[in-house]
């Protein structure tokens, strides 16, 4: 005679017991045969879709989760949808408020190159932070039956919001580019988005590996916080100079990369603006622009491509110590 269960007992246990009472917040749901209640629910109209246990399905059920995916289908479906109105809205107030902008206000223009690559530094990292925690009871429990190796449930996840990942940057910079009054030649506008689409991989990359490592919501949530402040604090925007026991946080930093690399698609060594006057200075020259350089970008893009698989490395290795065989 079965006594408790602290977890729902597999297919062959259940049919094994006589009686179940099926209980949703002290109600009861059903109360009767075990071989009946899967025929019970079904005239009711909550027929599994797939073959599964029919204990996952009563705690289904029990917990007010839909045995269909239609549901699931239509959370995502309003998840992606605000999602872009948000992108939307915040491209086109930015697009405003740096209307037509150009080289004559050159501090606007390289304000809103960073504010550019500050967004999409910090929306991204938050997109991924909460991706393990979320799943981290699932992935134990499937894992440990041999369900599936590690590195397909890691593929799955991290491929599985790419789209979205790489259309909402597409869709800002799209607008903010051309209400902004950035250079207006494809050549440009073609290089900044790969290197807003590069820093955005890498920042989900960095999302995915805090997660993995503190597989704790609240605790991912307070790091990734800090982390991306710091990174945006030291990306030669705000502070031009810094001491030499701190300064090398820039050197880790994607905000700091992505700057430049946008820096570099809009301005070029020996171009010049209008300045005292009837004057011309070097744009190179500019304080903002002189403490990042304009050189460099190669270096730029092998610093992210490093951080990219790094990132995406250290938060499978951090998986492989949850409790989960290693594959």
């Amino acid at each position: 005679m079965v006594i408790m269960t602290i977890h729902q007992p597999s297919s062959r246990l259940f049919y094994m017991s006589h009686k179940v009472l099926l209980l949703s917040e002290g109600n009861p749901l059903y109360f009767g045969e075990c071989s009946g209640v899967i025929g019970h629910f079904s005239r009711l109209g909550f027929a599994p879709s797939v073959a599964m246990n029919p204990a996952d399905f009563l705690l289904d059920l029990a917990n007010g989760v839909s045995t269909t995916d239609d549901s699931q289908e239509n959370h995502t479906d309003i998840k992606q949808i605000l999602m872009i109105a948000q992108v939307l809205i915040l491209a086109i107030l930015s697009g405003l408020l740096w209307w037509q902008s150009d080289i004559t206000n050159l501090q606007d223009q390289i304000g809103l190159l960073y504010f550019t690559s500050c967004i999409w530094g910090f929306y991204p990292v938050f997109e991924a932070i909460f991706t393990f925690p979320q799943e981290r009871m699932m992935l134990e429990k499937e894992r440990l039956a041999g369900m599936y190796r590690l590195s397909s449930f890691f593929m799955a996840l991290t491929l599985g919001d790419l789209q979205m990942v790489l259309i909402l940057p597409t869709i800002f910079y799209a607008i903010i580019y051309w209400m902004g009054g950035l250079k207006p030649m494809p050549g440009p506008f073609l290089l900044g988005l790969l290197a807003i689409l590069l820093g955005v991989l890498c920042a989900q990359g960095l999302g995915l590996a805090i997660g993995a490592v503190a597989m704790d919501a609240k605790l991912a949530n307070a790091f990734g916080s800090v982390t991306v402040l710091v990174f945006q604090l030291a990306s030669g925007f705000f502070v031009q100079k810094s001491p030499w026991f701190i300064g090398w946080i820039k050197y880790v930093s994607i905000i700091q990369y992505t700057y430049k690399l946008l820096l570099g698609t809009q301005y070029w060594p020996g171009e010049t603006y209008p300045c005292g006057g009837d004057g011309n200075c070097l744009v190179e020259e500019f304080s903002s622009v002189k403490a990042i350089g304009l050189d460099g970008q190669g270096v730029c893009v092998a610093a992210l491509v490093l951080m990219l698989v790094g990132y995406r490395v250290i938060a499978y290795l951090a998986l492989t110590r949850i409790g989960i065989m290693k594959t």
